[in-house]
């Protein structure tokens, strides 16, 4: 069995779908008001967006080079 190749935009999509289950997830427990419950969830977002930009200036790189 075979597992399918991860690009950039199925990265994006889990990182995202993770973050957004995660504040739903900790919402409905309500456990979103603990400390250390937010900054781990912050944390997993400022990685989403760090990633993201990541890619986006490997692309402008990309794109620029003749």
């Amino acid at each position: 069995m075979k597992l399918p190749k991860l690009d950039n935009n199925s990265l994006a999509l889990i990182g995202t779908g993770f973050v957004t289950f995660a504040f739903f997830f900790c919402g409905l427990l309500d456990i979103l008001n603990l400390f250390i419950v937010k900054a781990l969830l912050i944390l997993a977002f400022c990685g989403v967006v760090a990633i993201a930009f990541y890619y986006a200036h490997k692309n402008y790189d990309k794109k620029k080079s003749p």
